[in-house]
């Protein structure tokens, strides 16, 4: 295959972008969509070597691609988390050692966007410190690896008996793969469809297809014009800059990218000449190692420096980073790709992989428990449904709680994260009663259908209700939802205030008890507004934060939290009566509320509970177990 020296270029553009994103997030906040340019690219590179092996025995075929793609991939990433577990073994608190630890087994194995969408996300603030997080790129991609080999073999062979072209196969597999990513992120399964293969394989097919159309040499004249590169810069550039929405903005640069791939211009159009410049050309050589190494040293200078590092701090990182990313390129990529034989590799593989397993347990089993790790145990762990509890429901998607034994749900968890982080002890109590039930949360909305976020969510919202009211066997909602927001809109699309979410929640409360289902409602908590179970911990170690001052920042007084919901609970325990539980008294006196006590935090990040303090909350649990009786009016 012919170098094109401008996909070095576009190489450059992706990682670039999301370098930026990550060491300054708000000087280009939509820079994490260069790694969908490298899905595109990797698409289009990898279908190109394979097409080129069309023919071969099926034994031949796959030696040679996982021969190349294990020699390009392998020697550089297991000797960066070698060096990375020694890094973070140096400055990570022991409890946040042993999730890297889980995460550095996940990326030696192949699996971490499953892990990182399962413990979070992408976009949360804890999310920010997790060394690995990017590798679920490259999980990713070698998933793509062990799968679209074989399926384009057989592609090839059903060719030849059966006269169907190639591309309908490669096209046929896209268009699901885009259908399930949209779908997903309309119904809030924004993590799955970021993090898991089958809703990212659209972006490496259109990349593929622009590899079957060289391949093929149609549309040549298309492919040729010069127009086409320009359409293709200007959606990259678009996309990455101007914010329209996270779907639209992704859809905008992937296909920027498909084009720019697709398009075989003379080299003398000044986008082709733009991008295979020595410098872009040079940064896109070493994309891969500087993207290995830039997130970890980001993570760290966030985790020292708890306030935020400075501006000096975060240019030394890149500064770092490119020089990290040179020297992986040049003594480990470069003499491991072209120069030393496969077994070479494989010695490099396995002798890193068990020395970074080796650096982590030693660190993890001689650090101790310090006070500050203690403080930091409970960050992120707020309960999330198991991956494939997850069921279609309403507008959104829904997971059985409670008795698992098929019979039809009476419970209904209802809300958003704020009804999740609730989930174990509803779960505990309806298991206890032999009832079983459905969690259902909406994604940043609230369940209100008078009043939301937006109109999306309004929607969504009215969605879930109706699904529920028509759902036979329902007999009660419980209802639990975040109150923190300031600005909404009505049903009229009109703009409202907080002061008009108590009559909203009643709204919706009247709502299901006209279709004949009973409602209860859990109150707001005095929430810390800050990541308190990452921050305190990481403030005593680095930043000499004194016991007594650790305690004033545990707690809130109690008038401060009646300031700003004691109007909204008299009104509605007035309306609602016990069908109101008031979940923050089991986290509050009669001077303060807590967000924690001695060495545990009771938030496991800025606004959601832990699940392993759930304990704590006594007589809420006491109330809800009396109002989940079902054969009994409370």
């Amino acid at each position: 295959m012919k170098y094109r020296a401008e996909i070095d270029g576009l190489r450059a553009l992706a990682v670039i972008s999301v370098v930026i994103f990550h060491f300054f997030p708000s000087q280009l906040g939509l820079g994490y969509l260069g790694v969908d340019i490298f899905f595109v690219i990797s698409g289009y590179l990898i279908t190109a070597h394979l097409l080129q092996s069309q023919g071969s025995p099926y034994k031949d075929y796959l030696k040679h691609f996982y021969t190349r793609r294990v020699k390009r991939l392998f020697p550089a990433l297991f000797v960066f988390l070698l060096a990375t577990s020694i890094l973070i073994s140096a400055v990570f608190l022991t409890s946040d050692l042993k999730k890297f630890f889980d995460s550095l087994v996940a990326t030696q194995t192949f699996w971490a966007n499953w892990y990182f969408w399962r413990d979070g996300g992408y976009f949360g603030g804890n999310d920010q410190l997790k060394p690995l997080l990017h590798m679920w790129s490259l999980s990713v991609e070698e998933q793509f690896y062990i799968v679209f080999p074989t399926f384009l073999f057989l592609l090839f062979v059903i060719q030849m008996r059966l006269k169907l072209p190639v591309v309908l196969g490669i096209a046929g597999v896209t268009a699901v793969s885009f259908a399930m990513w949209y779908y997903l992120n309309g119904i809030g399964g924004e993590n799955p469809a970021f993090f898991l293969l089958p809703t990212r394989v659209w972006q490496f097919g259109l990349g593929a297809l622009a590899a079957y159309v060289h391949r093929a040499e149609r549309f040549g004249s298309l492919t040729q014009l010069s127009a086409l590169t320009y359409l293709a810069a200007a959606l990259l550039v678009g996309g990455l800059v101007y914010m329209v929405s996270p779907v639209i903005n992704t859809i905008i640069v992937t296909a920027g990218a498909a084009l720019f791939v697709l398009a075989t211009a003379p080299r003398e159009t000044l986008v082709f000449r733009l991008f295979s410049t020595p410098v872009p050309r040079e940064i896109g050589k070493i994309s891969y190692s500087l993207y290995l190494y830039h997130w970890p040293l980001a993570v760290v200078l966030v985790y020292v420096y708890v306030d935020g590092p400075g501006l000096w701090h975060s240019v030394g990182g890149v500064v770092l980073s490119v020089v990290l990313g040179w020297l992986s390129y040049q003594y480990v990529e470069k003499p491991f790709r072209y120069g030393l034989p496969f077994k070479y590799t494989a010695g490099l593989v396995l002798g890193t992989a068990l020395l970074g397993i080796a650096v982590t347990q030693s660190a993890i089993h001689f650090s101790g428990a310090s006070a500050a790790s203690k403080l930091a145990e409970n960050g992120g762990t707020n309960f999330r449904c198991p991956a494939m509890s997850y069921v279609p429901y309403g507008a959104s998607r829904a997971c059985r709680i409670g008795a698992q034994d098929g019979g039809p749900r009476e419970v209904i968890l209802l809300g958003n994260s704020h009804a999740q982080m609730y989930a174990p002890m509803v779960d505990e109590l309806l298991r206890e009663q032999g009832t079983s039930g459905f969690l259902v949360p909406l994604n940043s909305c609230f369940p209100t259908t008078t009043l939301n976020i937006n109109a999306a969510c309004l929607k969504a919202a009215e969605g879930n209700f109706e699904a529920i009211a028509s759902d036979e066997g329902v007999k009660l909602v419980v209802i639990s939802s975040s109150w923190y927001g300031e600005y909404f809109i009505d049903a009229n699309g009109n703009p409202a205030g907080k002061e008009a979410l108590a009559g909203a929640f009643l709204e919706l409360t009247e709502k299901f008890e006209a279709r004949g289902i009973r409602t209860v409602l859990v109150s707001p908590l005095a929430i810390p507004y800050q990541d308190l179970a990452s921050e305190l911990p990481r403030l005593v170690k680095y930043g000499g934060l004194e016991t007594e001052e650790l305690e004033a920042r545990m707690k809130v007084p109690r008038a401060k939290f009646e300031a700003e919901f004691g109007a909204l609970n008299e009104a509605l325990k007035a309306s609602l009566g016990e069908a109101y539980v008031e979940v923050y008294q089991d986290l509050c006196d009669a001077d303060y509320c807590y967000y924690g006590q001695g060495t545990e935090m009771f938030y496991s990040d800025s606004n959601h509970l832990s699940q392993n303090v759930l304990d704590r909350l006594e007589l809420t649990r006491a109330k809800l177990a009396d109002l989940l009786k079902l054969d009994e009016t409370p």
